[in-house]
């Protein structure tokens, strides 16, 4: 069983200073503890208590991590990498929340790593 870490919103908020430089929303690095606070009090009025430390398929921003099998892990990780890059590439989106499976980035993704798991069976008959 694999759990993906998160952290406090709440914490994040009173150790901002230490986490400048350390957090990417937008596509832009938050420099100052101040846009990290920011960052955190958006959160925390979006009522979220925890958030994702990485990508996790199914996070609950109040308990955080459900727990995936090994296997499920590694499917979303990939398909997590096929959508950051239909993402990028066809700006499909503003930006990438890597928490859940509703952006049309992800879903492309998944037809697509469907698609290519079916062609590797299939040559591998």
């Amino acid at each position: 069983m694999i759990i993906h870490t998160s952290m406090s919103v709440v914490g994040g908020m009173r150790n901002a200073e230490d986490f400048a430089g350390c957090i990417e929303q937008d596509g832009k690095i938050l420099e100052t503890a101040a846009e990290v606070r920011a960052f955190f009090k958006k959160n925390l009025a979006a009522e979220r208590r925890v958030i994702p430390m990485g990508d996790c398929l199914g996070f609950d921003f109040q308990k955080g991590c459900p727990g995936h099998s090994k296997e499920e892990a590694e499917r979303h990780s990939k398909i997590m990498q096929i959508a950051r890059t239909i993402c990028e590439e066809e700006k499909t989106c503003e930006r990438w929340c890597g928490t859940t499976d509703d952006c049309e980035a992800y879903r492309k993704a998944t037809r697509l790593y469907e698609a290519l798991k079916d062609e590797k069976a299939a040559a591998d008959k």
